[in-house]
């Protein structure tokens, strides 16, 4: 009895003191999330209702169907997408060489290298504006999903190599030596032997990567002169500034904006809570 009794109290302490502070952290994290949905589900009386109706009831989908009949949110959902891919993409093909190099040979100027990449991040992105503009002007990408890519891109790759580079330090160089001996050259042996270690790091990468370009707005809104050629957040803007008074197209236009990112870390969290392979080990 006194067993038991003493197992229940342990039980009781862990409840209190870890498991009780995460469900109040993750009701407080999700309950905007579950009000914006619950906003765009109601009808527009029923928001301003007095008392509070905490439960879409009954759901209606009527938001939804105003949102997309108001601006063209399928285009400007396809925009984001090949935006955010495109940039996902090229990043990656960029900073996975970068930060290799930066974790495996050591040169003159490296820490000056890796110090200028974090005081990137220091630059508010506002004052890139005109520098992208006449940039992309001069190569004739202004106004076009391909110029703003490659905005979007040279904006995430200083903190992508920063990242990439801190998950390929925690691979030993032994393995690269290894694959060396057996006859892979330098790109064999990263592409056929770091990169499955480097799963996890590339994943976090895609994931902020992603997040960051898809909810992009300063660099669209400015470079993007063309209608058909809106992202999502600038047509969200759009839908706003003509529709001001109504919450509950609003909140379905954040939705909208919300789920895509929501879908794609849910498909890959597992590799981000999964480590590194086995294998690989701290050098």
């Amino acid at each position: 009895m006194a067993v038991r009794r003493a197992t229940f109290d342990a039980q009781a302490v862990r409840t209190l003191s870890l498991r009780l502070p995460l469900v109040l952290f993750a009701v407080f994290t999700l309950f905007p999330i579950y009000w914006l949905a619950r906003s765009s589900l109601m009808a527009e009386g029923a928001l301003v209702r007095v008392p509070l109706q905490y439960a879409p009831l009954p759901p209606g989908l009527e938001n939804y169907i105003l949102a997309f009949g108001r601006i063209d949110l399928g285009r400007a959902v396809l925009n984001s997408a090949l935006v955010s891919i495109g940039a996902c993409v090229l990043s990656l093909a960029l900073v996975l060489v970068a930060a290799y190099g930066m974790s495996r040979f050591r040169f003159r100027g490296r820490s000056l290298l890796l110090l200028l990449l974090v005081a990137t991040q220091l630059i508010p992105q506002i004052m890139l504006l005109v520098p992208l503009f006449v940039v992309l002007g001069t190569l004739g990408l202004l106004d076009t999903l391909a110029g703003v890519t490659l905005a979007e891109t040279l904006g995430t790759l200083p903190f992508s190599a920063i990242l990439l580079k801190q998950f390929l330090d925690q691979i030993t160089p032994e393995l690269d030596e290894a694959a060396m001996l057996d006859g892979c050259g330098r790109l064999q042996a990263l592409i056929l032997v770091i990169m499955p270690l480097l799963i996890p790091g590339l994943v976090a990468v895609t994931i902020f990567n992603f997040i960051t370009v898809w909810n992009g707005l300063i660099l669209p809104a400015v470079l993007l002169l063309s209608p058909e050629n809106a992202t999502l957040p600038v047509a969200l803007v759009q839908l706003a500034a003509s529709n001001s008074n109504s919450w509950g197209l609003q909140a379905a236009g954040g939705m909208l904006n919300l789920v895509p990112t929501l879908v794609l870390f849910g498909l890959i969290q597992r590799f981000l809570v999964g480590g590194l392979a086995s294998g690989a080990v701290k050098g």
